[in-house]
């Protein structure tokens, strides 16, 4: 058995064992507060395993609480929490001002950072996570700064505050450390280092075997690196044992990379069909997979253009308006799609992806001479780019970095 299996199993334990002893409980009193345990050890059993639709009713089955319970701050927390797993920023916000006692929480200030971040306020959400460290310093916060560091391309300030969240776990927090290790690899794979991002990997992957977020990162990695049957191996056994469109769509851009057309087309759109019937179903978070899922189906350039302006609407920073640019870019929409690139280039955040999708915008509006600063920039951001995320229609900017 693995450690995420173990752990799954511990915390499914847990579930029952509270919902059978408060099952029979019609109104929450300060001896029932088991039910409030219950529904957070239900969040945290759906943060592990990424599950994104079953958070609807768990959000249901909190308003419900809230109405009896005698620890409401704690459940407007677990609310703020659920609606950002949704993408549901203005609802986040909202809840966060609802509880007057959470002016001074800690916990509520960071989230309240993370939907300054997801908004584009990114300084901000520095000085919130900042400041809450000053008073209270947790793996949490430190893990926060690391993040916005990374963004803004500041690498060994964001690896000494990984360093330091890790500094802050216990030992028993063996699946935080591997989600920490997991997120210093990826960020030194978007920088084209391999064999640092692997380092962080194999690390995460022993303290926390089995851990699906390790082995995708590893495949995504494999899939850089042209190794596409390896990768395409491992996402076929994370499918096989937890359906997901996202990895339905990962496994379109393989067999895409490898050279076996048809099944890509298949595994593309039966990854549409499921980011779709998502979005139907009032769920948000595969809005900006859809844009851009969209952007490489034929005949569905018109459609990606809608779900990117969605996916804008929900949360304002550089990475939605950049795919908003490129959706419309893609439509043949240039004038405005230079309008949505110039504001997701102003902010200062160091991504290889931006650049490219900016070398290839601009360029194609006779803006050579800032289509070649961005492709300079995109080289030096990432020497190695990661062939697996390049959009699999960009031919032309494959053949034009390999020149560079």
């Amino acid at each position: 058995m693995t450690d995420f299996q173990a752990e799954l199993q511990r915390i499914e334990a847990d579930i029952q064992a509270m919902d059978a002893t408060t099952s029979g409980a019609k109104v929450l009193t300060p001896d029932t507060g088991g039910q409030v345990r219950l529904l957070y050890r239900t969040f945290q059993r759906l943060s592990l395993t990424g599950e994104i639709h079953p958070l609807r009713c768990l959000s249901a089955q909190v308003d419900l609480a809230i109405d009896s319970s005698p620890q409401q701050a704690d459940l407007w927390l677990l609310k703020t929490h659920i609606a950002l797993k949704r993408h549901r920023f203005a609802e986040a916000e909202s809840v966060l001002r609802t509880e007057p006692s959470l002016a001074t929480s800690s916990l509520a200030k960071l989230l309240q950072s993370d939907i300054d971040l997801q908004q584009g306020r990114y300084l901000a959400s520095r000085q919130t996570i900042k400041s809450v460290l000053i008073a209270d310093p947790t793996w949490d916060g430190f893990a926060r700064l690391a993040h916005l560091a990374s963004l803004m391309g500041s690498l060994r300030e964001a690896d000494e505050l990984y360093t330091a969240a890790e500094d802050e776990l216990s030992a028993k927090q063996m699946q935080t450390f591997a989600w920490l290790e997991t997120q210093r690899g990826w960020m030194h794979f978007q920088r084209g280092d391999h064999a640092q991002a692997m380092v962080h990997y194999n690390r995460a992957s022993s303290a926390f075997s089995g851990y699906w977020t390790v082995e995708e990162r590893i495949a995504e990695l494999q899939g850089a690196q042209g190794r596409f049957q390896e990768a395409i191996g491992v996402y076929l056994r994370l499918h096989a044992d937890s359906p997901r469109p996202e990895w339905e769509h990962a496994l379109g851009d393989l067999y895409w990379l490898a050279g076996r057309y048809e099944l890509a087309d298949q595994w593309k759109r039966s990854a549409y069909l499921q980011y779709v019937k998502s979005v139907r179903e009032d769920e948000s978070c595969y809005l900006h997979y859809l844009a851009d899922l969209c952007g490489e189906l034929a005949g569905h350039q018109r459609e990606a253009i809608e779900w990117a302006r969605q996916d804008l609407s929900l949360r304002s920073n550089f990475m939605t308006q950049a795919d908003l640019a490129w959706a419309l870019f893609r439509d043949g929409q240039i004038n405005e799609a230079i309008e949505y690139m110039d504001t997701a280039t102003a902010v200062g955040a160091v991504s290889a992806r931006l650049y490219q999708q900016a070398a290839v915008i601009y360029s194609a509006a006779k803006q050579n001479e800032l289509g070649r600063h961005f492709i300079r920039l995109a080289a030096a951001t990432n020497p190695h780019p990661a062939k697996a995320l390049v959009p699999s229609h960009n031919l032309t900017l494959i053949r034009w970095l390999g020149e560079a």
